[in-house]
């Protein structure tokens, strides 16, 4: 009798475990947030977008880009490994979030979407070259459409990129920038340019304001965000 009630009670335990993870798992996960070198980035800032839709069953689908494929997934050992095809991933069940690690980045997933992704406000155009004046802190930095917003990163990383000193100041069109004398900016078309050559080539840096607030600075396909 003894035995038979040991059995029982661990059949019991065994579906009690099978049950927390069924009704844990199963449901649409969204990768919610990208963290690598000490930042935790927002998916929609880097043009990504990725989601799991996993049935009780062990089937789901995968969307992608707005790209979907079906898929199969098992759960065991705190792990939860999705197969699409030919291409397994495995993801660590971190309460209420799945974690998979690909080469020193962590993709977070959990059951609510991502924060919208930023868009930049619109140029505000002045003829008042006052309104630039200020102090300005550099919050963001973008390039190609990828957006990366700099409270969320390692100060380590942006000592190393920026230096101490990630201020713009700018004085009746007079600017440093980042601790350096950058010279003397015209009012044109609404924002301060600046044009420089560099061997043959001959480049203009803009810096706009912007409807939200930020100011923009534009150098060689680089944005930098700056608020007061």
């Amino acid at each position: 009798m003894k035995k038979l009630v040991s059995v029982l009670l661990a059949v019991m335990m065994l579906l009690c475990t099978v049950a927390a993870v069924a009704e844990g798992v199963p449901g649409v996960w969204y990768l919610n947030t990208i963290s690598a070198s000490g930042a935790a980035m927002n998916p929609g800032d880097l043009g990504m977008e990725m989601s799991f839709d996993l049935k009780e069953d062990g089937t789901g689908a995968a969307t992608v880009m707005g790209e979907s494929a079906d898929c199969s997934w098992a759960e065991a050992d705190g792990k939860v490994t999705v197969t699409i095809g030919d291409s397994v991933q495995e993801f660590t069940v971190d309460g209420d979030t799945l974690v998979m690690e690909e080469e020193g980045t962590s993709l977070i997933f959990t059951h609510e979407p991502p924060a919208a992704a930023f868009v930049p406000a619109e140029k505000v155009s002045t003829d008042d070259i006052t309104a630039f004046n200020g102090t300005w802190t550099m919050c963001k930095m973008g390039f190609g459409g990828m957006y990366i917003d700099l409270a969320t990163a390692d100060p380590a990383e942006l000592k190393d990129m920026f230096g101490e000193d990630m201020t713009m100041v700018i004085d009746n069109g007079n600017v440093t920038m980042m601790g350096n004398d950058d010279g003397a900016y015209e009012l044109k078309d609404g924002e301060l340019t600046k044009t420089v050559s560099v061997g043959d080539e001959t480049m203009t840096y803009g810096i706009q304001l912007l409807a939200d607030g930020m100011a923009r600075c534009e150098l060689m396909g680089i944005e930098l965000f700056f608020v007061k």
